[in-house]
């Protein structure tokens, strides 16, 4: 084999080298490989905030507003003091599986249980609403401090209407009380939301990922 063909065969591989490193069609390939893994990424983020943040306001209701709490926090902490009111604050969602008695103490329990039920819930959907929005780090925790202010006030708006003797204003009362309790206990949920993972669902997203990444 001559000198000159040589060269020639060794300028073609370069080429073609050059080609595979320089193709903007490979890089563009690896950017859409990227950006699908974020955004699936942010997906399974926003997911675990809605979960976190909804089992957060669940464990807040169940565990403060059952009966048995409810009655231990009212029989100790009766005095005129910032910490009685702030303890007495966690109490707000009340809640009972108690229906005996008249027809107007049974509507004031389904109330109560229609209170803390849409409390839940209320979070739930507000925070699956900002699901593709959710921002990071303080804004997060705003946000999801905000969640549980919201859904408190329009729980209590809307069970107020199932309470006997039922007012309008009664209800705007019922509502302001909710804002009350979402604005001091509902920095737990911000806190949670901001910070809060799901193993579960990034492990799916970790799995999707490869799979795109070695198509």
């Amino acid at each position: 084999m001559s000198a000159h063909h040589r060269r020639r065969q060794q300028d073609g591989v370069g080429l073609t080298a050059r080609r595979a490193t320089t193709d903007p069609r490979q890089g563009l390939d690896t950017r859409m490989i990227w950006s699908e893994a974020a955004q699936s990424y942010r997906v399974a983020m926003t997911r675990s905030r809605s979960f976190t943040g909804t089992v957060t306001a669940a464990v807040l209701v169940a565990a403060f507003g059952n009966p048995w709490v409810s009655d231990w926090i009212a029989n100790q902490f009766k005095g005129d003091n910032v910490l009685s009111w702030l303890v007495h604050q966690l109490t707000w969602p009340s809640w009972s599986v108690d229906f005996a008695g008249t027809a107007a103490e049974l509507r004031g329990v389904i109330a109560s249980d229609v209170r803390a039920i849409l409390t839940v819930v209320l979070v739930y959907v507000l925070l699956v609403s900002f699901r593709k929005t959710f921002p990071e780090g303080f804004a997060g925790f705003i946000l999801g401090w905000a969640t549980l202010i919201f859904a408190a006030a329009i729980a209590g708006l809307a069970a107020a209407f199932v309470a006997p003797d039922a007012t309008i204003q009664g209800a705007l009362n019922a509502a302001a009380l909710g804002a009350v309790y979402g604005l001091f206990a509902g920095w737990l949920i911000g806190f949670i939301t901001s910070v809060g993972r799901n193993i579960p669902f990034i492990g799916k997203t970790s799995e999707r990922s490869k799979e795109s990444a070695a198509a």
